[in-house]
């Protein structure tokens, strides 16, 4: 028995046209949402404030969809097609689409809004979600031990004699010394 090709949207009960395909033949694929709004509410689990997706994740938890888009199907990231939906197109020089409730799998609207990449940055840095000092993976030395560098750059200690006692680089100690790194640290 084939399946039957529903005939409403299974979000908004709206009719849906018969899909037809480039030469006008009846047939390419099933639809089931009216829209591609309609797609994305369905895949809402409402948490507070947020619509959480309910779908796929890429590797850093952010949903995504694969949705039909002009030239071919495209997987797109949820809040990026909310965005495009809901609120319209980007803004001329703003490429990315940022959150204000820092939850990766919320695509409310209300949530979110157009910025560069520096705009992204900053606005993670200011809410504490960029990773500094000891938090970095690569991280060699530990907080009061910089602070015990900091304060033998003060007492006069070259580099080098700094550097061979803590294992780092010339490098290491001159980005201490000239307030490159570790700038949180007193």
């Amino acid at each position: 028995m084939t399946k039957r090709r529903p005939k409403y949207c299974e979000w908004c009960d709206i009719g849906l046209p018969a899909c037809t395909s480039a030469d006008g033949k009846r047939g390419g694929g099933v639809k089931r949402f009216c829209s591609a709004s309609c797609h994305l509410l369905s895949r809402a689990k409402r948490v507070g404030d947020c619509w959480e997706f309910q779908g796929s994740t890429d590797g850093h938890g952010y949903g995504q969809l694969t949705m039909r888009m002009p030239g071919g199907k495209k997987i797109i990231k949820a809040y990026r097609a909310s965005y495009l939906c809901f609120v319209g197109e980007m803004p001329e020089g703003k490429n990315y689409v940022c959150h204000t409730c820092d939850n990766r799998m919320c695509f409310n609207p209300r949530h979110l809004f157009a910025g560069t990449c520096a705009d992204n940055a900053q606005d993670a840095a200011i809410k504490g979600r960029t990773a500094i000092g000891a938090m970095l993976p690569q991280t060699v030395l530990k907080e009061d031990q910089v602070v015990t560098i900091k304060s033998a750059i003060k007492s006069g200690v070259k580099d080098g004699p700094l550097s061979r006692q803590y294992g780092v680089s010339r490098t290491t100690i001159r980005q201490i010394r000239y307030n490159n790194t570790w700038k949180h640290v007193a």
